[in-house]
């Protein structure tokens, strides 16, 4: 046995997407929800790329939105502006299913053309900072009575500076992107990595997003992913080939874990 080989030796880990719920749905959300939702300060509300309302939130004193999403809805998206300087943006809600605001979500400072539709691909945008928990303790906010205590106050990683953002999660996990895959968890791969023959670098929650990512593209065969020291979104690089069949390839690379597929299937 190759010593490269004996590098690869796998423990198998199943990785399954979910998003807040057990079930999918190609058809969107099942039934109306509510929305309570609020932002410093100027809110702009949308699904599926229509416009469903928004107004002055002004979350410091309280004040919040409350819509209904209709049934066979996919993906909301929200833009904030923030007050005149000096400013401190935050947006927080929660939806009737079980959706909160949190660091799943995805936010940009900058959009183009149909980024509140339900086909864009936010891929490479940054996943969402929390700034805080909906918590009486959170300055300058506080807690929303109204709004879920798991909700957080999300913005992007600047909330002093970066005075417009652009956010977006889905409703729904959609069935057509449920899949599952086995990935090599190498005894000896930490601090490695591909170089060359990348596919896709995007910052991902975690390794079960970077895998899932992987396994959506049918290309993909390995993965490099930054380690769980690091805070935050970390960083996920997809590649079109394999450790083993280009040993040339694999350089070091600290702070980062390999992975390989196994198996990918619907």
């Amino acid at each position: 046995m190759s010593k490269l080989t004996e590098i690869v030796y796998c423990g198998i880990i199943l990785l399954l997407e979910c998003w807040f719920s057990s079930s999918c749905s190609d058809k969107g959300t099942p039934s109306a929800i509510t929305v309570n939702i609020t932002c410093d300060r100027n809110l702009y509300l949308y699904v599926d790329g229509k416009y469903l309302g928004g107004d002055v939130a002004d979350a410091k004193q309280k004040h919040y939105l409350t819509n209904e999403i209709m049934p066979h809805s996919h993906v909301v998206a929200v833009r904030c502006t923030a007050s005149t300087p000096p400013w401190q943006g935050g947006i927080l809600g929660s939806f009737e299913n079980g959706l909160v605001t949190d660091t799943s979500w995805r936010c940009t400072t900058s959009a183009e053309y149909g980024w509140n539709m339900r086909s864009y691909r936010d891929d490479d945008w940054p996943m969402a900072t929390s700034h805080g928990a909906n918590s009486p303790s959170t300055f300058p906010w506080g807690n929303i009575d109204s709004i879920d205590k798991k909700a957080a106050w999300i913005w992007s990683s600047d909330n002093k500076n970066d005075s417009e953002v652009f956010c977006r999660h889905k409703l729904v996990k959609e069935c057509t992107e449920e899949k599952q895959s086995y990935f090599q968890t190498p005894k000896s791969t930490r601090d490695i990595a591909i170089q060359g023959f990348l596919l896709l670098k995007v910052r991902v929650a975690g390794v079960i997003e970077c895998g899932l990512k992987c396994g959506q593209n049918s290309a993909c065969v390995s993965f490099t992913i930054q380690s769980s020291d690091i805070r935050g979104s970390r960083l996920c690089e997809l590649h079109n080939v394999t450790a083993e069949g280009h040993p040339q390839s694999v350089v070091r690379k600290e702070g980062y874990q390999y992975h390989e597929v196994v198996q990918t299937f619907y």
